[in-house]
């Protein structure tokens, strides 16, 4: 909500699985686009001015009216739905410019690790949405979570992490790490917040002048941008665009 405000004319989307999650954020919103609808202006007191001046400057053409802002918060909105299997329909190819992993479940479990949202395949499809230049973050209060993310990321080679001094300058960070509800509750039981942030580098291009993402790497991301590559090409924007 507090990104949503800075940036009024930025398209937002908050993707989440849980129902009762997504019908808080839903009312959150109707509440603060209530709460900043701007009332109407009271009508001008007295009568209307009858002078010569008043009346020649009502003749001839009328000016346009501006036109009005648009409404607080119209920027931004909550959809439930699971962005591990569907994100490619909700985002078009190269159309984000940042992406959030704010607090995900940390699936501690051995065995619900591959439900973990950051994993090499899944990364494909991250980029896939991204534009060439475009950011994605990762915050956690999680260690063990952070480690595993990070490393993941790192690993990838669509994506190239930026240094600390990039971290310490981009405004976003601020917003990811602190000005979220989960950031606020984990800021009250004092734990530790680990942040990073990945640039999306430009897909390889191999010798023939074809593009190379599809094959690109090795591992478990391979299959995956490949499919990338063939899903959600005409879906609606979504995301920070």
């Amino acid at each position: 909500m507090a990104l949503a405000a800075r940036h009024p004319a930025t398209p937002m989307l908050g993707m989440e699985i849980r129902e009762r999650v997504t019908e808080f954020c839903a009312a959150r919103l109707a509440e603060a686009r209530a709460k900043a609808a701007p009332t109407a202006p009271p009508p001008p007191a007295g009568p209307a001015p009858t002078s010569l001046a008043a009346g020649a400057a009502s003749v001839g053409a009328p000016a346009t009216p501006s036109p009005p802002p648009p409404p607080a918060y119209a920027n931004v909105g909550y959809v439930r739905t699971n962005a591990m299997k569907y994100l490619p329909n909700y985002i078009p190819r190269g159309t984000l410019t940042k992406l959030f992993f704010c607090y995900p479940d940390p699936h501690f479990k051995r065995k619900k690790h591959r439900q973990r949202i950051i994993s090499g395949a899944l990364l494909a499809e991250y980029a896939y949405v991204l534009v060439p230049g475009g950011v994605a973050y990762a915050v956690t209060d999680v260690y063990t979570l952070s480690a595993w993310m990070f490393t993941r990321f790192d690993a990838h080679p669509l994506f190239m992490r930026l240094t600390d001094a990039e971290l310490a300058a981009d405004p976003m960070v601020a917003f990811v790490r602190d000005h979220t509800d989960e950031a606020q509750r984990v800021e009250r039981n004092g734990g530790t917040k680990f942040v990073g942030a990945w640039r999306r580098v430009p897909d390889p291009v191999d010798s023939a002048g074809v593009d190379g993402g599809a094959e690109a790497g090795t591992g478990d991301g391979d299959g995956a941008a490949a499919r990338g590559g063939r899903r959600g090409g005409d879906s609606k924007v979504g995301g920070v665009s």
